[in-house]
């Protein structure tokens, strides 16, 4: 038998990801062999082949130093027998860390993330996060003033359904707007702070002619409808009295085709992909979205610069960026973002859209390195969502579920780790509570074991208050006031009371349980306290036995037991 568990200390230690220069043990059991060999990758310095000593029992070990670099550092076991024979051994076919097998050739590789290690901030990790769109979250006192002067076309019912009306090749020939205002969302900080809520992500407020906004016409004009720069200082400052930080959306890799940029004769058109027959580079084919090149001197430094993009709205109160399309910007081009906000404030957050697995991210043409001590404080974590729904909608076992986290918790960097935006709903994805079938229990135990997780809850606004819908438009509906669910609400909020009673829930340890496959259970730990996490996605109440003590695992409820 050949054994090595990436997950267990026994065998690899630390845990997980690495700092750079570090040191690293790794061991292998294998009975009746009389030699083993490590055999390391790194796409940088390619190939080396580290003799194991034999140590007790049947075990091979050695003590390895990290790459002095951030990357991805890959290992799998050369086993030599008596006979002569020899066998390879590496992870499990599935990509996930844990117990490995047995391969006759080209083994699967087991990953170590190589990071430096970086200031996080600190803030970030104790808060709940609230996601917004802004056209539909409220409609502040200001609405009837900026209205009429924006010249876009405002739906008059609040809650009629959002739609699209196309022509026949599917482009958009009218946007609606529901008037949602960043006054609005500044009239409603104090119900958002009975949420438990410390961090506001909003959708892009920069002028565009879309609903959405992603079509930047300029980066450095509130749109109009939304307010000024006054109302976004205001909501910045009044946000910050209660606690609570503001980040922006940052839309680099491309910008609208009516924008200040684009349109002829503009100094910035240098910044854009453009071919001699007037064709151009536009984000994945849609015309209106005309891609920028992010190596552009002149465009970094409009960006980046001095008096540039970031320094102006971090200047007016924002907090930090998340930064769409992550995977579409070079590398070079985050880290400029990264130094230019951890330079103006120094707990500055930089979250960026990854779909993926952001620890071994391969696009364009290269290995990306977000979480290697450079770039990124973290990043959406769709995994998680997909892990959660998973577990949630029947698809896996808990046993399964908690061994996938488990994958992502040895990848990512433990700074990371608890930077993540956790997240079960956002503007890309179909509400959850219709994935849910419009069960709210099924709901409420989902977001309960959203809460528990190592990294930062996020809510998408409206999942609180029972709002339902497909993908989009269906997914931005404006916020039913006046229409809430309001037992609904009431959870969410006695959600964020418990989370905050919990230091354990925020900065703890997280050790995965097997006591029942349709309970995913677990342990958070830290100095001051143990909580033992149940989240039973079934109809029926079912009791598990932990060190000899029966706990009960309610239907369709994650509940937290303090130890």
């Amino acid at each position: 038998m050949i054994y090595h568990n990436s997950f267990d200390p026994h065998y690899r230690s630390p845990f997980g990801a690495a700092e750079v220069s570090s040191k690293v043990n790794i061991t292998v059991t294998a009975d009746y062999a009389c030699g083993a060999v490590l055999r390391l990758w790194t796409d940088e310095h390619g190939e080396e082949l580290v003799e194991m000593k034999k140590a007790e029992d049947d075990d091979f070990t050695v003590e390895i130093t990290m790459p002095s670099e951030g990357t991805l550092l890959w290992y799998y076991f050369i086993i030599y027998y008596p006979s002569g024979d020899s066998c390879l051994y590496g992870r499990n076919a599935d990509g996930v860390g844990g117990t490995g097998q047995e391969y006759q050739y080209d083994p699967n590789s087991y990953q170590i993330t190589v990071y430096k290690k970086q200031e996080m901030p600190e803030w970030f990790k104790s808060s709940i996060m609230y996601q917004i769109f802004p056209d539909r979250f409220f409609r502040g006192s200001d609405f009837d003033q900026r209205a009429p002067k924006s010249g876009k076309h405002i739906l008059e019912d609040w809650y009629q359904a959002p739609s699209y009306m196309k022509d026949d090749e599917g482009n958009v020939t009218r946007w609606d707007f529901y008037g949602g205002t960043l006054k609005g969302i500044e009239e409603k900080l104090d119900y958002l702070k009975d949420l438990g809520i410390g961090c506001l992500y909003i959708n892009p407020i920069f002028k565009a002619k879309s609903n959405h906004r992603y079509d930047t016409a300029d980066y450095t004009k509130i749109d109009e409808l939304l307010g000024d720069e006054e109302s976004f200082t205001s909501l910045c400052r009044k946000a910050g009295e209660l606690g609570i930080k503001i980040i922006l959306d940052g839309v680099f890799s491309h910008t609208g085709s009516d924008s200040i940029y684009f349109e002829e004769g503009s100094p910035y058109r240098q910044w854009f992909k453009i071919n001699d027959d007037g064709s151009y580079k536009c984000w994945w084919g849609v015309k209106d979205l005309p891609e920028v090149d992010e190596t552009n001197e002149s465009y970094i430094d409009y960006i980046c610069g001095d008096s540039g993009v970031i320094n102006k709205w971090m200047g007016l109160g924002a907090s930090g960026f998340r930064l769409d399309v992550a995977d579409e910007l070079p590398d070079s081009f985050i880290k400029k973002v990264r130094t230019r906000l951890k330079e103006e404030k120094r707990d500055s957050l930089l979250i960026g859209e990854v779909w993926e697995d952001a620890s071994n991210k391969f696009s364009h043409g290269e290995r990306r390195k977000y979480l290697m001590g450079d770039e990124l404080d973290g990043v959406m974590n769709y995994p998680v969502r997909s892990i959660l729904l998973d577990f949630g909608l029947g698809k896996r076992n808990s046993f399964e579920c908690a061994r996938s986290f488990m994958g992502l918790m040895e990848n990512y960097p433990r700074q990371s780790r608890y930077c993540m935006m956790n997240l079960l709903g956002s503007h890309d994805r179909e509400r959850l509570l219709s994935l849910c079938d419009d069960n709210t229990d099924l709901l409420k135990m989902l977001y309960g074991l959203l809460y528990a997780l190592p990294g930062v809850p996020c809510v998408y606004y409206g999942d609180e208050a029972g709002l339902s819908g497909g993908v989009d438009p269906e997914n931005r509906a404006a916020y039913p006031w006046g229409r809430e669910d309001k037992e609904l609400v009431a959870f969410f909020k006695g959600l964020g009371k418990e989370y905050h009673s919990h230091s354990a829930l925020k900065i703890g340890s997280f050790e995965p349980l097997y006591l029942n496959e349709n309970v995913f259970s677990f342990i958070r730990r830290n100095p001051e306290e143990t909580i033992l996490v149940l989240s039973n996605r079934t109809s029926e109440q079912i009791t598990v036995n932990y060190y000899e003590k029966q706990y009960e695992a309610p239907a369709f409820r994650t509940i937290y037991y303090t130890l």
